[in-house]
């Protein structure tokens, strides 16, 4: 994929063909078919057709294009745009639920680091150069853990921020 000075060179006609197919492939993608999606989105199936064909100047709004991803569950076009600012998308933690969760996710995280200092501590009272790839594998490994727990324990964090600002029953406070 180009970046987006690349794709800028590009002619204005190079850009919107690259940008139509990728319409036309997210159009023509998966379920619900195209005729049962132009229903869903209240247009007819020619219309949408048109969205995805290079002679055609009809072009999606904004809230349009975002139902029709959602709808298809195809993110090519997104991935599209992520590849020409060369952003890497990651995935929103889920919020955790329940006080159980977040007790076990902080007995983890106190258990995994309680791991790295005592393999800390047996390496150097041990005076060998011998055991540093297994002890440093093994720390890797557990800080592997740890740094799972923590996203773990930040997802709740954020989930639990996220549902004190929409207040009650999902409203924005």
């Amino acid at each position: 994929m180009s970046t987006i000075d690349e794709f800028l060179a590009l002619s204005k006609d190079v850009q919107e063909e690259r940008f139509k197919d990728l319409l036309h492939e997210t159009i023509l993608s998966g379920t619900p078919g195209v005729k049962e999606t132009a229903f869903i989105m209240g247009l007819s199936p020619s219309t949408l057709y048109n969205w995805g064909s290079n002679g055609s100047k009809k072009v999606p709004r904004p809230r349009q294009l975002a139902h029709l991803i959602h709808l298809k569950k195809n993110l090519r076009i997104l991935y599209f745009f992520n590849d020409l600012f060369s952003l890497i998308p990651f995935p929103r933690p889920c919020c955790l639920e329940g006080i159980d969760e977040v007790s076990r996710l902080i007995t983890q995280v106190l258990k995994e680091t309680s791991l790295v200092c005592q393999a800390i501590i047996d390496f150097v009272d041990s005076g060998s150069t011998e055991g540093v790839e297994i002890t440093l594998g093994k720390f890797a490994e557990i800080q592997r853990k740890i740094t799972s727990a923590h996203q773990k324990l930040a997802a709740l964090e954020e989930g639990a921020r996220m549902r004190l600002k929409k207040g009650p029953k999902g409203k924005e406070g």
